[in-house]
């Protein structure tokens, strides 16, 4: 029987901050940019036939529950919140917890989630570097 561990992770899960106010806990890897792929898929989905939608923003993350690589979507306010917070992507190589709030509408009748942002610190860091056992050929 062989010992393997993961050397890079090829394909990335997405992580998003569930409705029912839970919390998603996270490491930022890079800052928030444009992922032109995605906006490419929903155009094929039939999900954007008026007008063209920017792309959505995506931020490499570290899922802190996992110790795993994952892709997080930027909702506008949280991209705005740390673009504002922590300028020049000053929120890379910070961790946070986010956790999504109760959709608002605003004076203009466009309605939105609210989002808690807080920075945290990691106190205790859980290493998911155990080997892969393989299964015993017969």
């Amino acid at each position: 029987m062989a010992d393997f561990k993961v050397v890079k992770q090829v394909t990335i899960p997405f992580i998003v901050p569930p409705e029912n106010h839970d919390p998603v806990y996270v490491k930022f890897l890079t800052p928030f940019t444009e992922d032109d792929s995605l906006a490419i898929a929903r155009k094929k989905r039939g999900q954007d036939k008026d007008a063209p939608k920017k792309p959505p923003m995506i931020a490499r993350v570290i899922n802190l529950e996992t110790n795993t690589q994952a892709k997080l979507i930027g909702n506008q306010v949280v991209v705005s919140t740390l673009g504002e917070s922590y300028p020049k992507d000053g929120y890379v190589g910070k961790s946070f917890q986010l956790r999504r709030m109760d959709k608002i509408k605003s004076a203009s009748g466009n309605s939105y989630y609210a989002f808690e942002i807080a920075e945290i610190e990691v106190v205790t860091e859980h290493h998911n570097t155990a080997p892969v056992k393989s299964a015993a050929k017969k």
